[in-house]
This record gives structure tokens, sequence and C-alpha cells, in this order.
């Protein structure tokens, strides 16, 4: 059973990263290690905000889940993270945008915008039973909206 985890300090894993050296395609982490992950679809509202940050894309990259796939233009990174979602709520996971070495910008204010991910890849589903310590089948929150775009 893994151990509750706040809202301001989520739970995540880090990157799946192999050896090989990264290609003009790749996304390129420290020391030229190559950044692999999972494509997931993306399903969004009938609405698509233009304050969600992977407005346009139809795929995303999950980088901290073990995969052969590289980011790229058409498959944005993300992480998946737990964390809890209020004192008397279920662990929650969702995936948050990120830099190409899993690094997430907090002070963006991410929430959820209407879109959401999912596989059917098992590799997904093991993650987020890692995550959360219960076996889980289904989409998770994509928290692309940026809450503090328009005040920029």
């Amino acid at each position: 059973m893994t151990e509750p985890r706040h809202e301001d300090s989520p739970g995540s894993i880090a990157p799946a990263r192999h050896d090989r050296k990264a290609t003009a395609t790749a996304a390129a982490g420290p020391q030229g290690v190559r950044i692999m992950g999972l494509h997931a679809e993306i399903y969004r509202a009938s609405y698509n905000s233009p304050l969600c940050e992977y407005g346009t894309a139809k795929e995303v990259c999950i980088i901290n889940a073990p995969g052969p796939f590289s980011p790229d233009a058409k498959h944005p990174p993300v992480v998946l993270e737990s964390g809890y979602n209020g004192q008397h709520t279920a662990q929650i996971v969702r995936a948050v945008p990120c830099d190409n070495e899993g690094n997430v910008d907090r002070a963006r204010g991410w929430c959820a915008g209407g879109s959401f991910v999912a596989t059917s890849d098992s590799r997904f589903h093991d993650l987020c039973e890692k995550l959360t310590g219960q076996r889980f089948h289904g989409a998770v929150d994509l928290q692309d909206y940026d809450q503090f775009k328009e005040a920029r």
C-alpha cells in the first residue's frame, strides 16, 4: 500500500530512460540519454479552450511509463502523477504536461480542462497501480488547462 500524498507534493515516477544515444527526432535527456515513453490518446470535451496547452494534439507521450516511443511534435510529453484531491477523496492519477526530461512547471497552474488520456496498453495500467496501489482501467485527467494564462 502506498502512503498518502498531498496535493502540494504530488507523487510521480521518473521518466523511463534508455541507454541509447538520442537521434535527431528523439527527445534527449541528461547526458544524451534517450527519453522513452508510451503513447496515449487524448479524449476531449466538445469544446476546445484556447487555454489548453495540447489543444491540437491527438496523442501524448507518457514519459514515466516504459515504452518504445519518444516525445515529439505530434506526441507532446506528459508525466502521470498521483495525489489527493481533498481530505475525503480517493487518491487520483492525472497526466501533467512537462518538458522532455519530465520536469513539470508548477507555476503554470495546471488543472483539468475537459480532456482525458488513455491507452489499452497494460503498461499504462501498471503505472497507475504503482502510483495508487490499486489496479485501474480507464482514462485519467489531462491537466493541460493553464488557469493563469489569461493573466499573463
